[in-house]
């Protein structure tokens, strides 16, 4: 990603600088302003000779026009300089997108589009209200504080930790205190997303009243965080008045005592107190700053969901290199299936050969009614195969009893009946003595720990999850699966109904949490290619294609590069 960023600012560089350096000229011609005005003010008392103060007066209005002009200058080069490189940057991003994540024709996947440019815009907005003025402020403060060291090394040390002050410790306290308020700010946005999302279920139960007194809940806990939001802010203002008050009678004190003991001018202690007054007043704008980095760096998590897959593909010529040898590496196989065929009336998938390796995560896609699904009950042993054998470590089904084969099995079905019963006793259903932290973790692991803590575990989820929403019920089910810790994970459908941003949450979350399980997914959507090591692509009666994603990309004649080529995947 540095990389990337560095060859975008790369064509931008000069302008770069150019801009850096009128800013830093228009805040040191405000500060000679205040400085210079408050010299001419001081000399006057002093009847100073008449072009002394002509050439004072020509100061002042030398910096006043010096100010407007390269304030002028500073917003033309920064506003260019970051439409340029975010232009550039968005383009790149879009490109990286289509190329890929197979887009419909019927736009389905549009929201991604929206989130990638509304992302891309708010970077550039923060780079422009957020990443230049420290810098431009941290250059002015050097050079004053030059000048403040050729009158006293006490003023110049003054001046260096106010910048510490200002620009560090409080906005570092600031984040602190905004991250611990900030969990709470996009709840309302899930929760009206939720209502929208599972709106018909609720209707159809005569439940819909209930959850809108859960977002009016909601709504109450959004306006509390911009309560406090705002109570933060001013006390971050009125703690930077304070200190600025403190450091100016440190700054008085020290001009007093420079006075008396040296051979130090009462009018230039006068200019200098008045100039590091305009100094502070620049720093105690820094602070402010931190709500746009809070904005920048949520949307540079939004793109990096995006940003892996140049990743992705990029790396895959290297690291196919290596494929051969690791193939050749003796590693244990967990699941192995033998001329496998299964079926209801009729046959739905036949000559199945399958070998998946311990912690080897495995995506199968195709057509509705191809069979998908059906397989997850031959593995857990819900229905018998017309023919073939199943080897679980080594062993065969046939030779296992059917109790001890579904323990080696977490799995989450595409129709996961939930019980009119409280979200514990749910999972205590099928986990007798799971506690409540491996309930909050699953719950975490799914992104539905916020609302649990909202309603508690004792809530009633109604007649098969009636009383939650579409999404919440389809994370609920993912969430009781993963309760507890087996060796192979079963998912059918695991993102079905929920948006891309959750869909990129959770599946990152359960790769990086199940990395040794091994996995194996039932998905429509192709765009999680990312996530997995392997695919299965199955047709009629039969598998299409199956191998490692990476090879199969790499083969141009390959049913997987024409599913994204051709965006016909459904």
């Amino acid at each position: 990603m540095v990389q990337i960023l560095s060859n975008m600012i790369r064509p931008v560089i000069w302008s770069l600088l150019l801009a850096i350096l009128v800013g830093t000229i228009s805040t040191l011609s405000s500060i000679s302003l205040m400085g210079l005005s408050a010299w001419l003010i001081a000399s006057a008392a002093l009847q100073p000779p008449l072009y002394v103060l002509s050439l004072a007066i020509v100061g002042v209005r030398f910096c006043g026009v010096m100010r407007a002009v390269f304030r002028y200058l500073e917003r033309y080069f920064t506003h260019k300089v970051g439409f340029s490189l975010f232009t550039s940057f968005r383009v790149f991003v879009l490109i990286k997108i289509i190329k890929a994540l197979p887009f419909k024709q019927q736009t389905e996947n549009g929201d991604a589009f929206d989130l990638i440019v509304n992302a891309v815009d708010n970077l550039r907005d923060s780079f422009l209200r957020f990443f230049l003025p420290p810098i431009i402020t941290t250059i002015s403060v050097f050079i004053l504080s030059i000048w403040f060291f050729l009158y006293s090394y006490d003023l110049m040390i003054l001046l260096i930790s106010s910048w510490l002050v200002f620009m560090i410790v409080i906005p570092y306290m600031t984040w602190r205190r905004y991250l611990k308020l900030k969990k709470h700010k996009f709840l309302l946005t899930q929760e009206i997303i939720e209502f929208y999302e599972g709106n018909r279920e609720l209707s159809f139960y005569n439940y819909d009243k209930y959850r809108l007194k859960n977002i009016s809940h909601s709504i109450e806990q959004y306006q509390q965080y911009q309560q406090n939001l705002f109570k933060l802010k001013l006390k971050v203002n009125l703690c930077s008045e304070f200190i600025m008050g403190a450091y100016l009678v440190i700054c008085l004190a020290i001009s007093i005592y420079l006075v008396n003991t040296q051979d130090f001018n009462p009018i230039m202690a006068i200019t200098i107190i008045l100039t590091y007054q305009a100094v502070l007043e620049v720093l105690a704008m820094m602070p402010s700053l931190i709500e746009h980095f809070d904005e920048a760096s949520k949307r540079w998590q939004d793109l990096a969901i995006f940003m892996q897959e140049k990743k992705f593909i990029a790396d895959t010529n290297n690291e196919v290199k290596n494929e051969n040898q690791e193939d050749k590496k003796c590693e244990d196989v967990q699941l192995l299936l033998k001329d496998l065929a299964y079926g209801y009336d009729k046959v739905l998938l036949k000559d199945i050969n399958l070998s998946i390796k311990k912690g080897n995560k495995t995506l199968i896609v195709g057509t509705s009614g191809c069979g998908k699904s059906t397989l997850f009950y031959v593995l857990m042993r819900l229905l018998y195969p017309l023919k073939g054998n199943i080897f679980i470590q080594g062993k065969n089904y046939d030779d296992l009893a059917e109790k001890s084969i579904r323990e080696h099995f977490a799995v989450a079905f595409q129709e996961h009946h939930i019980f009119n019963l409280s979200i514990r006793d749910n999972f205590k259903m099928l986990y007798e003595d799971i506690i409540d932290e491996e309930i909050y973790i699953s719950l975490e692991n799914v992104y539905l720990l916020d609302f649990v803590k909202q309603v508690g575990l004792d809530y009633i989820v109604g007649n098969d999850g009636n009383k939650l929403s579409g999404g919440q019920k389809h994370r609920l089910q993912l969430a009781i699966c993963l309760a507890k810790q087996k060796d192979i994970i079963l998912l059918d459908e695991p993102t079905a109904g929920l948006d891309i941003k959750t869909t990129n949450n959770i599946c990152s979350q359960l790769m990086e949490k199940y990395q040794k399980q091994t996995m194996i997914v039932t998905s429509h959507d192709i765009s999680l290619l990312r996530f997995f090591d392997d695919i299965i692509i199955c047709g009629e009666e039969k598998i299409i294609e199956q191998g490692n994603i990476k090879k199969l990309l790499l083969r141009e004649d390959s049913y997987l590069n024409k599913l994204i080529r051709y965006k016909n995947f459904i």
